[in-house]
């Protein structure tokens, strides 16, 4: 399993920091025997071996985003999920020997192992994906999730060598909880983009759990896009691997009311002459809370490699508040890395100067606010295409009178 935080740097150990633990009433072998009949034999494997690591562990007592409120609504057999993309797939049901011998290469901890293991032992929907090599996906693969009926997934994304492919993963569930694990595996020279847009319902708890494995060449470009929920908590996992391997991470956010959104993002340098990239974008009001988490590890061997990270969040609201935590920890010499974080106010000055033009002080602060994000949404534009850009922008429009409220 591959820890989302290295414990060990030349000749220290981490004393590794164990979060405090609760119980609370949650999924269990009675909702698991209900799930089983579905599964072929490889799946109710993994099912059980989830299964038997889960009901072992209590849930986290994260001290900046709180799970008290968390509950657990009874999980459909169907959820509301729609695929669409016309690239050949299969359930996760019908997984095979092979499959499962791929998750356990991708095998990781996540935000925290609890949730990761419960995503696998109970999920009720998730796919399989095997892009071939050479193959130029030209139609991107979308995952939709809406509906008032819970979504737990587990998905298996396997890009073969040269191959390429645009997955589109839009979460805009009303159910108080939503949790998903997603595996990349990117062969040589293979290139993935990714975009997740993470849309729910204002009273929802959202998990995303992302790992990728980069082999030589590999490319991945991965957007994240977390706006409203009432919690929402995603952790994404880079282990660049090969030579010249490339991992961007690009994160847009927002948080109003008495939300939180606690994001992590980390790239494990392996290979030589690899590149990393974190960089996140948010705006945050009322008595909302964000927490931006950026790792860079370079490991012993990883010479040239260039990696940076940086994260630069608005606060609107005087109860606003954000924290960043950024790390960096470098093995290696001949590297360049670096990180960097800020948090700001709403510039009066530019207010009073639009104001000045015509324009109100609520429609000033919303182009202000709208202008933060345009460049990742043409960032989006250019690498995602299909007028995802417009989905994106279009979320964050009905947003703009909340956050010009101080709400």
């Amino acid at each position: 399993m591959d820890k989302t935080l290295s414990l060990s740097h030349k000749d220290f150990e981490l004393v590794e920091p164990r979060a405090s633990r609760a119980a609370r009433e949650s999924y269990g072998a009675a909702d698991l025997f209900r799930l089983l009949p579905y599964s072929g034999s490889a799946a109710r494997r993994f099912r059980m071996m989830s299964f038997g690591e889960y009901e072992k562990m209590e849930f986290p007592a994260w001290k900046r985003t709180s799970l008290e409120a968390l509950e657990f609504p009874p999980l459909d057999e169907e959820p509301p999920v729609r695929i669409a993309g016309g690239i050949s797939f299969k359930p996760m049901n019908s997984s095979t020997s092979e499959d499962l011998a791929m998750i356990r290469t991708l095998d990781f901890e996540g935000s925290d192992r609890k949730f990761v293991n419960m995503a696998d032992a109970f999920y009720n929907s998730g796919v399989v994906v095997n892009v071939a090599k050479n193959d130029r996906a030209g139609v991107p693969f979308v995952v939709s999730v809406n509906g008032e009926a819970p979504t737990v997934m587990s998905n298996l994304f396997v890009l073969r060598e040269d191959a390429t492919m645009t997955v589109v993963v839009w979460n805009k569930t009303q159910s108080v909880f939503s949790l998903m694990n997603n595996r990349f595996f990117v062969g040589e020279r293979a290139s993935l983009n990714l975009l997740f847009i993470n849309e729910a319902h204002s009273g929802s708890f959202l998990f995303n759990n992302a790992y990728y494995l980069l082999s030589e060449g590999a490319r991945l470009n991965m957007f994240d896009v977390n706006l409203s929920a009432r919690t929402t908590a995603t952790c994404h996992v880079s282990r660049l691997n090969g030579d010249s391997s490339i991992s961007n991470n690009w994160a847009l956010y927002s948080a109003a009311g008495n939300s939180t959104v606690d994001l992590s993002y980390t790239i494990k340098h392996g290979g030589r002459n690899t590149s990393g990239l974190i960089e996140g974008v948010g705006v945050i009001g009322g008595a909302a809370r964000s927490v931006f988490r950026g790792t860079l590890e370079i490991g012993e061997g990883a010479k040239g490699t260039n990696s940076s990270e940086h994260s630069d969040t608005l606060l609107i609201s005087d109860k606003a508040v954000s924290d960043a935590i950024p790390s960096l920890s470098v093995s290696e010499n001949d590297v360049e890395a670096s990180h960097a974080a800020t948090v700001g106010s709403m510039d009066e000055d530019a207010v009073y100067y639009l104001q000045n033009r015509g324009l109100t002080k609520e429609e000033a602060e919303k182009l202000i606010i709208i202008g933060r994000f345009d460049p990742m949404i043409e960032k989006i534009h250019d690498t995602i295409g299909n007028g995802f850009d417009g989905g994106v922008r279009g979320a964050v429009l009905q947003r703009l009178a909340c956050y010009s409220q101080r709400c």
